[in-house]
């Protein structure tokens, strides 16, 4: 198989898994237990800590291990605005944030009657900071915004989006999941007040993430009933998981440049044979500000699901979109907020390449998409002519 879905999860390495290993049976102990084997896998989320701390240019204190990017979401829009409860309620959110993240601030407006702004996004998925700008105001208290999609790859300017929330004193948050590990992530140079990063995104196991919580920055707990994680997550530590995410953040840290490099040279390869090869294809951003390995495209007059079908029969693993979109029924939200009408985005794909992906493997997608793409418009032609 030619896996092209990374942006919705990676493969574990196997060096990771080899770290892992010993914590599923021989030093499958409780962290919180006070005995030396409980110490031992106490000291081994703790190197973990300063592992992901590392991958982002945090303090290993302020990373809070959780279950899943969606917790560590779901917990910074709920728990930031309570840290600033005599503030005000108002929340201002990019229109292509996740669904962890929109749905979070929703039911804060429908429940606690905060007040939502959806910021507008360019026809390239980039922030509209004058519109940032013109919603923001003394009672705003989150600014939400990824630093690239999962689901577009545009690299959105973070440096002028914090310093416009912090202008009016909120906290601006930012989901990493699409490029902690593929590009320089460093939480301090982005003006995060709280980030995510997820350990399925760096060639880690599932069930591990981490909340990034700047030093000095208020904010109330999602899950309670214990003291795990300084008090601000209940829950015995998933250890095994927690050591992965731990030697995954280590390794991308070491391998950033390379991978980078070579996530870069095969989207550019990409690209070309696709504008080459494919009539009808236009990509929704450009390479200059896309996250490098990220390539999401519309194919004129076709139903992207069908697509992605053809190619899962030679073998291609792709998808329309995020995972969190891709089974759904009705268009996305972010490609909504481009302005693509209904048709194109159901026109529209995603390719995710990884660390291990080779060129020859690019020149065998693009030969069988075209493959799958004329095959499609020759029965489409049919069905109108019958």
């Amino acid at each position: 198989m030619i896996y092209l879905d990374h942006f919705s999860a990676t493969p574990i390495d196997p060096r990771v898994s080899e770290a892992m290993l010993p914590y599923w049976n021989q030093w499958a102990w409780n962290p919180g237990s006070p005995h030396t084997a409980g110490r031992r896998v106490r000291d081994a989320v703790e190197k973990a800590r300063v592992q992901v701390a590392s991958l982002i240019g945090a303090r290993p204190g302020e990373i809070h291990f959780v279950s899943s990017a969606t917790e560590a979401n779901n917990w910074a829009l709920y728990g930031l605005p309570r840290g600033l409860r005599n503030k005000g309620k108002h929340l201002a959110i990019s229109s292509t944030e996740s669904k962890a993240v929109l749905y979070s601030a929703h039911r804060l407006e429908e429940d606690e009657h905060y007040r939502l702004s959806l910021v507008e996004v360019s026809a390239e998925g980039l922030l509209d900071l004058s519109s940032l700008r013109e919603c923001l105001c003394e009672e705003s208290v989150v600014v939400s915004v990824a630093h690239a999609s999962a689901e577009l790859g545009a690299l959105q300017p973070l440096p002028e989006i914090a310093e416009a929330a912090h202008g009016k004193g909120a906290r601006l948050h930012v989901d990493c999941t699409a490029t902690a590990g593929r590009v320089l992530t460093q939480v301090k140079d982005l003006g995060a007040d709280t980030a995510v990063i997820a350990s399925d995104q760096i060639y880690g196991p599932s069930g591990a993430a981490a909340l990034y919580v700047r030093r000095g920055v208020r904010i109330r707990p999602l899950l309670v009933g214990g003291t795990q994680e300084s008090g601000f997550r209940a829950g015995v530590e998933a250890v095994p998981n927690i050591v992965g995410f731990g030697a995954a953040a280590e390794l991308a840290a070491a391998e950033l440049g390379r991978r980078q490099k070579h996530l870069t040279e095969l989207s550019t390869l990409l690209r070309q044979s696709l504008k080459q090869d494919i009539p009808g294809l236009r990509f929704l951003v450009p390479q200059e500000h896309c996250v490098p390995g990220l390539i999401a495209f519309t194919l004129a007059g076709l139903e992207a699901e069908a697509v992605v079908l053809g190619l899962d029969e030679f073998g291609i693993a792709a998808t329309m979109g995020s995972a969190c979109n891709a089974m759904a029924l009705k268009p996305s939200h972010v490609l909504s907020a481009l302005g693509l009408s209904e048709a194109e985005a159901k026109a529209t794909l995603l390719f995710g390449l990884g660390k291990d992906t080779r060129p020859e493997e690019i020149q065998n997608v693009v030969e069988n998409l075209g493959r799958v793409v004329e095959r499609l418009r020759a029965l489409s032609t049919v069905e109108e002519e019958i």
